[in-house]
């Protein structure tokens, strides 16, 4: 009946009909690239913990250039986890952690660190706090996804 839909002939190229075996497939697949993900996003908590610890050296003892926070696998992750209902709560996390690093890699795009940091003594004690907290969300997010990893 679907395919036979005069409204839905535009799409025809777009609808699929799975069988219970492919749709286990489908799910594996899913689930592999979802640990792929997962991985990646380790890698980027670990890193930015160490972009943290560096922002809260310089600004404490002085120092070189340090980047911005990296959140590249992020968003991915965010929007495949949104089709696993019982990954809800690890994706409201990293959703908070999203938002912590663009808050923070505005304000060092504003306020570039090299040696002594340009900026207000507020805008560095803003500075400090956020890498703090992103240290202390990374390490959150890291044992809910080794846990999520090592459940599986």
């Amino acid at each position: 009946m679907l395919l036979n839909d005069k409204r839905l002939q535009p799409y025809k190229h777009r609808i699929h009909f799975y069988e219970g075996h492919h749709i286990e497939e489908l799910f594996v697949k899913s689930y592999r690239d979802i640990k792929e993900l997962y991985v990646a996003q380790l890698n980027e908590l670990y890193r930015n913990i160490e972009i943290a610890d560096s922002i809260h050296r310089i600004l404490s003892v002085g120092g070189i250039i340090v980047g911005k926070y990296i959140n590249y696998n992020l968003p991915i992750l965010i929007n495949r986890l949104s089709m696993f209902e019982d990954q809800k709560t690890l994706r409201e996390k990293l959703e908070m952690y999203q938002y912590a690093i663009e808050r923070d890699n505005n304000i060092i795009t504003y306020m570039p660190i090299k040696h002594v940091l340009m900026g207000s003594k507020s805008e560095k004690q803003l500075l400090i706090e956020g890498a703090k907290r992103i240290v202390s969300l990374s390490k959150e997010l890291i044992a809910l996804i080794v846990d999520t990893l090592t459940e599986k």
